[in-house]
């Protein structure tokens, strides 16, 4: 209807024909089931609003709200393909533009959790599922400040005298520069506050097995073979005619970007070049793929593998060893310093025996396979330990403006001389799937602005947060003072989260709980549920 700003007569024409039916939009799509991560769709029982779901253009929306591509752990059985990951990449890379996913959790709690850090204060995944089994590294930040400085600072904010000496820190030693290529269950020995510890690398490449192959192979017109090597399409022009096995081996291993094929009897087995858990192999059927023996373009990752704990075994880096020391809950970050070098750092601070990391290898050597310590750069003597580091007293500011201790004492005149330092928290969150976000800036007083608790908090007031902000802190009905927590935060260093799970294997009635999230969106024409059949027939 037309819009009239100013008063006066008008007319206005209305036809009398019938109006047309609108065309409406066929673009928009929505995926129902299980993801990593993320908000669990509402059904809007009970009088609560259903889910509001947000709209996503690309594979990355996805990974930031949903996770990415690992493997869903059911209850009572062993990985689950994860089906909705797998279905919006290949919406996006086949020209989707718009759509809304809506993820089904089946079960009770599934929350991971950290232990108490201080009173009833911990670190919870804000949404169910395995992937919330994460660390946060905790780094408490000092900028160099004045005493005339401090008093424009925010309440809640903490300063601390005596930082003209070195902090705290644990043992570490000094590897090579990667990346590095380990042997087969290539073992890592090392002793960790005089504790043995044994970390074990092992990567095989993805393998798919076609079929037996005569002595003489004929494709005739079937002779192209497609092959998607870790993302990377090969398309292979074999001979039509009779061909030695031999020869058609030779053929496709020249051909092929990224992987290889062999013979195992007289089957061909073609497998990646990456070892381990990021390999990734793919045979079409279209062409020679059904002829070989490849029959519904079979798939197989190096995920799927269960004795895989590296990415690839042939390029290993810093971070892919604190993947596996973070997944077996071992004390120990790896890293890399200012030249590049692999670092490994025990997470316990100060000049105590437990802060102590060396390498230890037992005269004899255990069965098992070889040390790669040499191989990671490090000496057979490498030993550190920790600091103690200077002795850091603490002070908060309180309303009337006045910085004091936790014994009410106020920050002493001379501190300048002592050395003041503004202190900030910053958390490097990084989930079970090893996606990383950094919180920096933040204070232990509910009064700053920057606070632990609004910064991480358990239902964030902007949107973007809520959807996606994996952790949070929940200061629970006995919260720590804040430099009670501050203490905390510092001893411990590395706080891991466990016990999140990704519940039962979802029924149709979880899955029509969902669909009511995408019954309120009115532009959404196609609804899909990848592996809602697999579901249901694992149920039956």
């Amino acid at each position: 209807m037309p819009e009239y700003l100013a008063p006066g007569v008008f007319v206005e024409e209305v036809s009398f024909r019938a109006k047309s039916i609108e065309g409406v939009s066929t673009s928009t799509t929505g995926f129902v089931g299980p993801t990593r991560r993320g908000p669990v769709a509402r059904d809007g029982a009970n009088g609560r609003p259903p889910e509001t779901l947000e709209v996503l253009t690309s594979f990355l929306d996805f990974q930031r709200l949903y996770g990415g591509f690992e493997d869903l752990t059911f209850a009572g059985e062993g990985d689950g393909l994860n089906h909705v990951a797998h279905a919006v990449r290949a919406y996006f890379d086949n020209g989707g533009s718009r759509l809304y996913v809506a993820r089904v959790f089946a079960g009770a709690g599934g929350n991971a959790a950290s232990p108490a850090l201080a009173g009833t204060a911990r670190f919870e995944a804000r949404t169910p599922g395995e992937c919330g089994n994460g660390r946060l590294q905790v780094v408490l930040r000092g900028d160099p400040a004045t005493r005339a400085a401090l008093g424009r600072a925010p309440v809640g904010s903490v300063a601390r005298t005596g930082t003209r000496a070195r902090v705290a820190s644990g043992g570490q030693i000094r590897g090579g520069t990667g990346p590095f290529v380990l042997p087969q269950d290539g073992r890592l020995l090392l002793a960790l506050g005089g504790a043995p510890v044994v970390v074990t690398f092992h990567g095989e490449p993805a393998e798919l097995t076609g079929g037996n192959l005569d002595a003489n192979v004929t494709l005739a017109a079937n002779n192209v073979l497609t092959v998607v090597l870790d993302g990377r399409t090969s398309v292979v022009t074999l001979p039509e005619a009779a061909t030695p096995r031999a020869a058609l081996l030779d053929a496709i291993n020249r051909n092929l970007v990224g992987g290889y094929a062999r013979l195992q009897g007289n089957a061909l087995v073609i497998g990646s070049d990456v070892a381990g858990r990021r390999s990734d192999v793919q045979v079409l059927s279209s062409g020679a793929g059904a002829a070989l023996g490849f029959n519904n373009d079979p798939r197989r990752r190096g995920s799927e593998i269960a004795a895989n704990n590296i990415g690839d075994r042939f390029a290993v880096v810093a971070a892919d060893i604190d993947a596996v020391f973070n997944a077996a809950g071992i004390g120990i970050t790896a890293g890399s310093d200012q030249d590049g070098a692999l670092t490994l750092t025990n997470d316990t601070v100060g000049a105590t025996p437990a802060s102590n990391i060396a390498v230890s290898v037992p005269n004899p050597l255990p069965a098992g396979g070889p040390p790669v310590h040499r191989i990671l750069g490090f000496a057979d003597d490498a030993s550190r330990g920790g600091t103690a580091g200077a002795t850091l007293t603490h002070y908060v500011r309180g309303n009337d403006g006045i910085f004091r201790d936790p014994s009410n004492t106020e920050i002493p005149g001379n501190a300048d001389s002592l050395g003041i330092e503004l202190v900030t928290v910053t958390v490097v969150a990084t989930d079970g799937d090893g996606q990383q976000k950094t919180y920096d800036g933040m204070s232990v007083h509910p009064d700053h602005p920057r606070f632990l608790g609004l910064v991480m908090a358990t239902n964030p007031t902007r949107r973007s947060d809520q959807l996606e902000q994996v952790f949070a802190y929940v200061p629970g009905d006995n919260p720590p003072t804040p430099l009670a927590l501050l203490a905390a935060l510092s001893t411990n260093g590395v706080v891991r989260l466990t016990g999140g799970h990704d519940g039962t294997r979802p029924t149709s009635t979880d899955y029509a709980a969902a669909l009511q999230s995408l019954a309120a969106i009115e532009d959404v024409s196609i609804v899909a549920a990848p592996g809602s059949s697999a579901d249901d027939a694992t149920h039956r």
